[in-house]
Protein backbone atom coordinates (compact mmCIF):
# COMPACT_ATOMS: atom_id res chain seq x y z
CA UNK A 1 0.00 0.00 0.00
CA UNK A 2 1.67 3.46 -0.88
CA UNK A 3 1.93 5.87 1.90
CA UNK A 4 1.09 9.34 2.25
CA UNK A 5 4.14 11.40 0.64
CA UNK A 6 5.27 8.08 -1.43
CA UNK A 7 4.72 8.68 -4.67
CA UNK A 8 5.78 6.27 -7.64
CA UNK A 9 5.23 7.38 -11.17
CA UNK A 10 2.45 9.61 -9.87
CA UNK A 11 1.27 13.30 -10.98
CA UNK A 12 -0.26 15.61 -9.04
CA UNK A 13 -2.79 17.68 -10.45
CA UNK A 14 -3.22 21.38 -9.35
CA UNK A 15 -6.91 20.61 -8.57
CA UNK A 16 -5.24 17.22 -6.58
CA UNK A 17 -8.04 15.38 -8.24
CA UNK A 18 -7.08 11.92 -9.90
CA UNK A 19 -7.06 11.81 -14.03
CA UNK A 20 -5.85 8.97 -15.71
CA UNK A 21 -2.67 10.86 -17.26
CA UNK A 22 -1.00 11.48 -13.85
CA UNK A 23 0.38 7.83 -14.03
CA UNK A 24 3.74 7.97 -16.74
CA UNK A 25 3.28 5.85 -20.03
CA UNK A 26 -0.14 7.06 -20.90
CA UNK A 27 -0.09 6.29 -24.60
CA UNK A 28 -3.76 6.94 -25.18
CA UNK A 29 -7.09 7.79 -23.33
CA UNK A 30 -10.33 7.40 -25.14
CA UNK A 31 -12.32 9.12 -22.50
CA UNK A 32 -16.15 8.78 -22.44
CA UNK A 33 -18.58 11.69 -23.81
CA UNK A 34 -15.12 13.28 -24.69
CA UNK A 35 -13.76 14.70 -28.06
CA UNK A 36 -16.03 12.96 -30.39
CA UNK A 37 -16.62 14.37 -33.84
CA UNK A 38 -17.48 13.39 -37.46
CA UNK A 39 -20.22 11.35 -36.64
CA UNK A 40 -22.24 12.45 -39.75
CA UNK A 41 -22.12 11.15 -43.25
CA UNK A 42 -19.26 12.07 -45.16
CA UNK A 43 -16.92 12.84 -42.43
CA UNK A 44 -14.47 11.36 -40.77
CA UNK A 45 -14.91 10.12 -37.13
CA UNK A 46 -12.42 11.14 -34.61
CA UNK A 47 -12.44 9.71 -30.79
CA UNK A 48 -9.76 12.33 -30.06
CA UNK A 49 -7.32 11.06 -27.90
CA UNK A 50 -6.57 13.06 -24.61
CA UNK A 51 -3.30 11.62 -23.68
CA UNK A 52 -1.47 14.96 -24.92
CA UNK A 53 -0.15 12.38 -27.62
CA UNK A 54 -2.97 13.09 -30.30
CA UNK A 55 -3.10 9.67 -30.94
CA UNK A 56 -6.43 9.61 -32.15
CA UNK A 57 -8.92 6.49 -32.79
CA UNK A 58 -10.59 7.75 -36.76
CA UNK A 59 -12.48 6.09 -39.11
CA UNK A 60 -13.34 7.61 -42.17
CA UNK A 61 -15.52 5.22 -44.18
CA UNK A 62 -18.85 5.62 -43.42
CA UNK A 63 -20.25 1.67 -43.56
CA UNK A 64 -17.31 0.74 -40.96
CA UNK A 65 -17.38 3.21 -38.56
CA UNK A 66 -18.68 2.38 -35.34
CA UNK A 67 -22.24 3.95 -33.92
CA UNK A 68 -21.47 6.41 -31.48
CA UNK A 69 -24.31 7.31 -28.92
CA UNK A 70 -24.63 11.07 -27.63
CA UNK A 71 -26.54 9.57 -24.05
CA UNK A 72 -24.08 7.04 -22.98
CA UNK A 73 -20.91 8.22 -24.60
CA UNK A 74 -20.51 4.19 -26.04
CA UNK A 75 -19.14 3.32 -29.82
CA UNK A 76 -21.32 0.15 -30.76
CA UNK A 77 -19.49 -2.35 -32.55
CA UNK A 78 -22.42 -4.79 -33.09
CA UNK A 79 -22.83 -6.12 -36.51
CA UNK A 80 -19.04 -6.10 -36.94
CA UNK A 81 -17.94 -9.19 -39.73
CA UNK A 82 -15.15 -10.00 -41.75
CA UNK A 83 -17.05 -8.70 -44.52
CA UNK A 84 -18.19 -5.54 -42.90
CA UNK A 85 -15.43 -5.02 -40.50
CA UNK A 86 -16.42 -2.07 -38.25
CA UNK A 87 -13.67 -0.60 -36.54
CA UNK A 88 -11.37 2.52 -35.62
CA UNK A 89 -7.41 3.11 -36.97
CA UNK A 90 -4.89 4.54 -34.41
CA UNK A 91 -3.33 7.43 -35.82
CA UNK A 92 0.11 6.03 -34.17
CA UNK A 93 0.76 2.80 -34.38
CA UNK A 94 2.01 0.82 -30.50
CA UNK A 95 4.87 -1.27 -30.36
CA UNK A 96 4.59 -2.67 -26.93
CA UNK A 97 6.65 -4.93 -24.27
CA UNK A 98 5.37 -4.16 -20.90
CA UNK A 99 2.01 -2.96 -21.17
CA UNK A 100 -1.51 -1.92 -18.88
CA UNK A 101 -4.57 -1.82 -21.30
CA UNK A 102 -8.14 -0.39 -19.85
CA UNK A 103 -11.27 -1.05 -21.50
CA UNK A 104 -14.57 -0.02 -20.59
CA UNK A 105 -16.81 -2.50 -22.66
CA UNK A 106 -19.81 -4.57 -22.54
CA UNK A 107 -19.98 -7.59 -25.10
CA UNK A 108 -23.14 -9.37 -26.48
CA UNK A 109 -22.39 -13.15 -26.58
CA UNK A 110 -25.35 -14.59 -28.52
CA UNK A 111 -23.82 -17.72 -30.41
CA UNK A 112 -21.17 -20.44 -30.02
CA UNK A 113 -17.80 -19.66 -30.14
CA UNK A 114 -17.56 -15.58 -30.83
CA UNK A 115 -14.35 -13.32 -30.82
CA UNK A 116 -13.85 -10.01 -29.37
CA UNK A 117 -11.52 -7.99 -31.22
CA UNK A 118 -10.08 -5.47 -29.02
CA UNK A 119 -7.10 -4.42 -29.97
CA UNK A 120 -5.06 -5.87 -33.53
CA UNK A 121 -2.69 -5.19 -36.03
CA UNK A 122 -3.64 -4.60 -39.65
CA UNK A 123 -1.72 -7.98 -40.89
CA UNK A 124 -3.58 -9.48 -37.67
CA UNK A 125 -0.59 -11.47 -36.50
CA UNK A 126 -0.74 -9.51 -32.97
CA UNK A 127 -3.90 -8.94 -31.00
CA UNK A 128 -5.89 -8.73 -27.92
CA UNK A 129 -8.91 -10.63 -27.48
CA UNK A 130 -11.75 -12.23 -25.66
CA UNK A 131 -13.13 -15.40 -26.78
CA UNK A 132 -16.19 -16.48 -25.55
CA UNK A 133 -19.59 -18.45 -25.79
CA UNK A 134 -23.20 -18.60 -23.99
CA UNK A 135 -21.19 -20.97 -20.99
CA UNK A 136 -18.21 -19.78 -20.47
CA UNK A 137 -15.07 -16.87 -21.80
CA UNK A 138 -11.48 -17.09 -22.89
CA UNK A 139 -9.11 -14.57 -22.42
CA UNK A 140 -6.02 -14.73 -24.44
CA UNK A 141 -3.24 -12.26 -26.31
CA UNK A 142 -1.45 -13.73 -29.22
CA UNK A 143 1.30 -12.12 -31.29
CA UNK A 144 1.71 -14.57 -33.68
CA UNK A 145 4.25 -17.05 -31.98
CA UNK A 146 1.52 -18.63 -29.69
CA UNK A 147 -1.65 -18.24 -27.56
CA UNK A 148 -2.47 -17.60 -23.97
CA UNK A 149 -3.63 -21.37 -23.18
CA UNK A 150 -7.52 -21.12 -22.76
CA UNK A 151 -8.89 -20.57 -19.88
CA UNK A 152 -12.39 -22.04 -18.96
CA UNK A 153 -14.26 -21.67 -15.64
CA UNK A 154 -12.47 -18.80 -14.54
CA UNK A 155 -13.55 -16.74 -11.51
CA UNK A 156 -14.81 -13.23 -11.98
CA UNK A 157 -16.11 -13.54 -15.01
CA UNK A 158 -17.99 -10.52 -16.63
CA UNK A 159 -21.67 -11.04 -16.91
CA UNK A 160 -23.03 -11.03 -20.56
CA UNK A 161 -24.09 -7.95 -21.73
CA UNK A 162 -23.36 -5.91 -18.43
CA UNK A 163 -20.51 -3.20 -18.86
CA UNK A 164 -17.32 -3.45 -16.98
CA UNK A 165 -13.89 -2.29 -17.01
CA UNK A 166 -11.53 -5.12 -18.86
CA UNK A 167 -7.93 -4.34 -17.93
CA UNK A 168 -5.14 -6.84 -19.57
CA UNK A 169 -1.23 -6.61 -18.09
CA UNK A 170 1.70 -7.23 -18.78
CA UNK A 171 5.44 -6.77 -16.97
CA UNK A 172 7.87 -6.65 -19.96
CA UNK A 173 8.37 -8.85 -22.98
CA UNK A 174 10.50 -11.28 -21.51
CA UNK A 175 7.58 -11.68 -18.47
CA UNK A 176 6.32 -15.04 -18.55
CA UNK A 177 3.12 -14.05 -16.75
CA UNK A 178 0.17 -11.16 -17.86
CA UNK A 179 -2.83 -10.58 -16.11
CA UNK A 180 -6.74 -10.40 -17.16
CA UNK A 181 -9.21 -8.04 -14.63
CA UNK A 182 -13.07 -7.73 -14.65
CA UNK A 183 -12.97 -4.23 -12.77
CA UNK A 184 -10.60 -5.10 -9.97
CA UNK A 185 -10.81 -8.51 -9.61
CA UNK A 186 -8.14 -10.88 -10.85
CA UNK A 187 -9.98 -13.32 -13.39
CA UNK A 188 -6.72 -14.98 -14.37
CA UNK A 189 -3.03 -14.69 -13.96
CA UNK A 190 -1.30 -17.43 -16.92
CA UNK A 191 1.31 -18.05 -18.81
CA UNK A 192 1.93 -15.65 -21.81
CA UNK A 193 3.61 -17.91 -24.20
CA UNK A 194 4.77 -14.78 -26.66
CA UNK A 195 7.70 -14.09 -24.46
CA UNK A 196 9.93 -12.17 -25.92
CA UNK A 197 8.14 -10.43 -28.77
CA UNK A 198 6.21 -6.98 -28.64
CA UNK A 199 2.21 -6.36 -29.01
CA UNK A 200 2.10 -4.64 -32.17
CA UNK A 201 -0.87 -2.74 -32.57
CA UNK A 202 -2.66 -0.91 -35.04
CA UNK A 203 -6.60 -0.94 -34.83
CA UNK A 204 -9.53 -1.04 -32.06
CA UNK A 205 -12.44 -3.53 -32.56
CA UNK A 206 -11.44 -5.64 -35.54
CA UNK A 207 -8.73 -8.34 -36.24
CA UNK A 208 -9.63 -9.32 -39.52
CA UNK A 209 -9.80 -13.13 -40.00
CA UNK A 210 -11.63 -15.71 -37.84
CA UNK A 211 -14.41 -13.78 -37.24
CA UNK A 212 -12.78 -11.72 -34.73
CA UNK A 213 -15.03 -8.40 -34.63
CA UNK A 214 -16.07 -6.66 -31.32
CA UNK A 215 -19.85 -6.97 -31.28
CA UNK A 216 -20.40 -4.98 -28.41
CA UNK A 217 -19.67 -1.21 -27.18
CA UNK A 218 -17.20 0.62 -26.00
CA UNK A 219 -17.65 3.53 -23.77
CA UNK A 220 -13.94 4.39 -22.87
CA UNK A 221 -10.09 3.02 -23.62
CA UNK A 222 -7.05 3.46 -21.80
CA UNK A 223 -3.34 2.16 -22.76
CA UNK A 224 -0.14 2.25 -20.90
CA UNK A 225 3.41 1.67 -21.75
CA UNK A 226 4.40 0.13 -18.44
CA UNK A 227 3.07 -2.47 -16.29
CA UNK A 228 1.05 -0.31 -13.66
CA UNK A 229 0.80 -1.37 -9.70
CA UNK A 230 -1.78 -2.98 -8.34
CA UNK A 231 -2.47 0.37 -6.64
CA UNK A 232 -2.65 2.31 -9.94
CA UNK A 233 -4.89 -0.55 -11.87
CA UNK A 234 -7.16 0.13 -9.05
CA UNK A 235 -7.18 3.66 -8.90
CA UNK A 236 -7.98 3.83 -12.78
CA UNK A 237 -10.40 0.83 -12.34
CA UNK A 238 -12.26 2.92 -10.06
CA UNK A 239 -11.99 6.26 -11.75
CA UNK A 240 -13.32 4.41 -14.79
CA UNK A 241 -15.90 2.55 -12.81
CA UNK A 242 -17.38 6.21 -11.34
CA UNK A 243 -17.05 8.16 -14.68
CA UNK A 244 -18.80 5.29 -16.76
CA UNK A 245 -21.51 4.78 -14.07
CA UNK A 246 -20.63 0.97 -13.27
CA UNK A 247 -21.01 0.16 -9.24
Amino acid sequence: MLGFGLNLGLKQTVSGEFSLENYSGLQYWYKNKTGVSGTADGETLIWADQSGNNNNAVQATHSEKPTYSASDGSFDFVGSTNLTPIYFDLTSSLSLGAFTAFFVMDMIIDGVNEFYGLLQNSSYSDYIQIFGNETQLFYYVDNGVADIGAEAGVSNAPTNGTKFVFSVRKSSVSNSTIEFRNNDNLIVSTTDLTDGNTVDLETIGYSGSGGRSHDGKFYELAMYNTSLTDSQVTKVVNDLKSRNGIS
